[in-house]
């Protein structure tokens, strides 16, 4: 009877993990962002476009999602936009127009993003 018992969870694992591998085991979908300086008509243009680029190159079936993330228009703000992309393993990718291009803090945060892989 002991024998009958192991083999169906034995059964059950098997079955659990091929569905696990065959649904990619819960894996979050990967994030691409692009973070803007401050919200204008022309955003308004490139995240469409990011939007029709996601779709057209399928990122949904490979587990990816583009899109665009606003800054309220201060070199401080997007420090800050970029730390918290620090916490998130999400995050596989980073575009950005920044605010102040000879802010230091923003290269020292892409610094640390790329650090932990973030391309």
């Amino acid at each position: 009877m002991r024998r009958c018992n192991i083999s169906r969870w034995h059964s059950f694992s098997l079955l659990l993990f091929g569905l696990l591998a065959f649904t990619g085991c819960g894996e979050p979908t990967k994030k691409i962002v692009l973070l803007i300086n401050t919200e204008d008509a022309f955003w308004n243009a490139a995240r469409a476009g990011v939007k029709e680029a996601a779709t057209d190159l399928k990122f949904a079936d490979a587990k990816y999602e583009a899109y665009v993330d606003s800054n309220v228009g201060q070199a401080k703000g997007q420090i800050e936009k970029l730390t918290s992309y620090l916490a998130r393993k999400d995050i596989v990718a980073v575009g950005i127009s920044p605010y102040d291009a000879q802010n230091d803090g923003v290269a020292e945060v892409l610094k640390k993003l790329k650090d932990t892989g973030v391309g």
